[in-house]
């Protein structure tokens, strides 16, 4: 009997020396292998704000191009959200002004319930395109009253894209290139605005949003 009990301690203490050693090991390896896998989010992570950083410098370096060649005075990257068929709400998510001064449109328009008037441009916009608008002209809306409010002569809206977010929502992406001068915008200036968002600004934002 005490032989059996021996070689049972015996088994058992030469099992522990093997399985201790081993879940260590293990849990050393699991927790190096954690560690490597955090370092690459952080990583990541750190070139994802880079790559944004980068993106934005390219897109306000194309703005102030366009400032420089044109009246233009106003940049706006705009999202509307909530229905695929009817927007409801927008929202300035990016904004460039010739004066720095005047940096407040993604703090004062921030899930922006529209009116009828609006969603209707969304839709024109999004089937032609863009959109030029002459305020004087405007019927009255919620738009041409915050353009009034802000100043705001002229103001071609570009499409970019639209983008799936759930089976009941999109999000549509547009950018509005404005001016306070109380001018209208040549077939030049125009055609500066399409060739600089077709060519440099909108693909700059679908990269940083796909």
């Amino acid at each position: 009997m005490t032989d059996v009990v021996v070689v049972t301690i015996t088994s058992i203490t030469a099992l522990i020396v093997t399985l201790v050693p081993a879940y260590w090991l293990h849990k050393r390896e699991v927790n190096k292998y954690k560690n490597e896998i955090n370092q690459y989010k952080v990583r990541g992570n750190i070139l994802d704000k880079v790559l944004e950083f980068s993106l934005l410098n390219v897109i306000k370096d194309a703005v102030n191009s366009i400032f420089e060649r044109t009246s233009a005075d106003r940049f706006l990257v705009i999202i509307a959200i909530n229905g695929k068929v009817e927007f409801k709400t927008v929202s300035v998510v990016f904004e460039r002004h010739k004066d720095e001064t005047k940096n407040q449109a993604t703090i004062k328009y921030k899930h922006l319930e529209v009116d009828s008037h609006y969603v209707q441009l969304l839709k024109s916009v999004e089937r032609d395109g863009s959109v030029l608008i002459t305020v004087p002209e405007m019927e009255n809306s919620l738009l041409k009253r915050i353009y009034e409010i802000e100043g705001v002569f002229a103001s071609e809206i570009k499409f970019i894209t639209r983008k799936h977010i759930d089976n009941h929502n999109d999000c549509l992406v547009y950018v509005s290139i404005a001016t306070h001068e109380p001018m209208l915008f040549t077939d030049l200036e125009r055609t500066i605005f399409h060739t600089d968002i077709s060519s440099i600004i909108k693909p700059t934002i679908l990269k940083m949003i796909n």
